[in-house]
């Protein structure tokens, strides 16, 4: 007599008395990657959003071949939840700009901003009525400068906001303060030097960034605050995003190196440097600034590069950045000394 064996697998017993054959299991040839997960992000958020339930997102992701296993489907979880933190921040930000755009017009205080795409504040800039008054009168020389992340506050020094520690924070400079060290944004100054030769900040800002758009909506705005008028003489310290955006707001203002500042980023950029090579670039540096003929200009310029190896990165940052053509004097104008 013949025997025969029933597989398990493939008999499939119903309430009758007969079975019946079903398809084989399906087989995974392995689990899908982070990569293959996040490429359907897309797809995992638009499940979520219409109220699937994470066993039907899974279910939805797995393909014949590729299925989600334990840390796939975490990391699913983990899409999810990384969005909703993601949105929850964008309304406690938009939240905390308007709050500080409400405190400064509880001030009365002249203030201009911009919103990104999601109603956010990226930019916004704010003078007192003093610093108006300084604006309007001492425009025509100013310094700007950019203070990245400062824990430092804006306090009052008299009825100016200046940036210093101070034991006495008003609320508003105290929200100024927090919203720029919170936000990782760039506390933007814009200084003026008034009859008695001492500086004076005509207005301050909050950018989200130093690209070339956030400096032309600080300069424009500023001359706004100005009310149309131009500076003759813009300082800055050698930032390109900078520079072009005077060109493009401030076309008739002449740009000049503030050699404090370019003290401090030949220090950074001259890092690794031997021994006394440093000391002699700044030194022929500041001969080069201080210049009073093209002829010595150039001289004391190429004593700079004297000292560089060609192709390094800081004779790069010098020829590139600090020599950068459009500074170097025209010919029978006498270079003004930086400040």
């Amino acid at each position: 007599m013949t025997q025969t064996r029933m597989c398990l697998h493939h008999y499939l017993r119903g309430s009758g008395a007969s079975g019946g054959e079903h398809d084989p299991p399906r087989t995974f040839e392995n689990e899908m990657t982070d990569e293959e997960i996040e490429q359907n992000t897309a797809k995992i958020l638009s499940y979520d959003s219409n109220g699937a339930k994470n066993p039907t997102i899974y279910q939805q992701l797995q393909t014949p071949t590729k299925r989600l296993g334990v840390k796939g489907k975490e990391k699913v979880r983990t899409i999810i939840k990384r969005y909703e933190k993601e949105q929850a921040d964008k309304r406690e930000h938009a939240n905390d700009a308007q709050q500080l755009f409400t405190r400064l017009q509880q001030e009365n205080v002249w203030v201009r901003f911009q919103l990104d795409k999601d109603g956010r504040i990226v930019r916004i800039a704010w003078a007192l009525e003093e610093q108006k008054k300084n604006a309007l009168r001492y425009y025509p020389i100013i310094i700007q400068d950019n203070t990245f992340g400062t824990n430092a506050p804006l306090v009052y020094s008299g009825k100016l906001l200046i940036p210093r520690v101070s034991d006495c924070v008003s609320d508003l400079n105290s929200a100024c303060s927090w919203y720029s060290t919170r936000y990782k944004y760039w506390l933007a100054l814009i200084v003026v030097v008034d009859k008695e030769n001492y500086t004076q900040i005509a207005m301050q800002a909050l950018l989200s960034n130093e690209r070339t758009e956030d400096f032309r909506f600080l300069f424009r705005v500023f001359r706004e605050l100005c009310e149309g008028a131009q500076p003759e003489v813009i300082f800055t310290d050698g930032d390109q995003a900078a520079m072009t955006a005077i060109d493009q707001e401030c076309p008739d203002s002449t740009q000049q190196l503030c050699l404090f500042h370019m003290d401090e980023n030949l220090g950074k950029h001259g890092q690794g440097l031997g021994a006394g090579v440093l000391a002699a670039v700044k030194g022929a540096f500041h001969a080069a600034a201080y210049a009073q003929t093209e002829e010595m200009f150039l001289r004391h310029k190429m004593d700079v590069f004297k000292e560089l190896t060609p192709g390094s990165h800081m004779y790069k940052y010098m020829e590139e950045t600090v020599f950068e053509p459009r500074q170097e004097p025209q010919e029978g104008v006498q270079p003004p000394p930086p400040i």
